[in-house]
């Protein structure tokens, strides 16, 4: 349960931007991507539940089924910090109600130049 991507690549600048989702787990996921406000840990900022520490979700893709793709545009990104988060829970458990998959690392964070 990752994000993963090349932090380093050089495309990741300011302007439109897409991102290119495929689940190759066997749960569903989503992403869902915040312009972070704070200055702090991902993990630290989400468990705070101030409301305003990661902004508002600039862009999400629900449902994303296992093997499946998905694309999500965005209409412009500003430089600054950004996360990608999963919210639903861990399906691996009775009941489906595992804690959330960003606990179990499926959160990311990147910079825009």
């Amino acid at each position: 349960m990752v994000f993963s991507y090349d932090p380093t690549d050089s495309r990741i600048k300011s302007g439109k931007f897409g991102f290119d989702v495929e689940n190759k787990g066997d749960q569903v996921h989503e992403v869902v991507l915040f312009q972070v406000k704070k200055e702090a840990p991902i993990m630290e900022l989400i468990e705070s539940g101030d409301p305003g520490a990661l902004g508002f979700p600039m862009g999400v893709k629900l449902p994303i089924l296992p093997g499946t793709d998905a694309k999500m545009s965005i209409p412009a990104l500003e430089p600054g910090r950004y996360a990608l988060v999963c919210h639903l829970p861990d399906q691996s458990v009775p009941r489906g109600e595992g804690p959330p998959h960003f606990v179990l690392g499926m959160v990311s964070e990147f910079r825009v130049e």
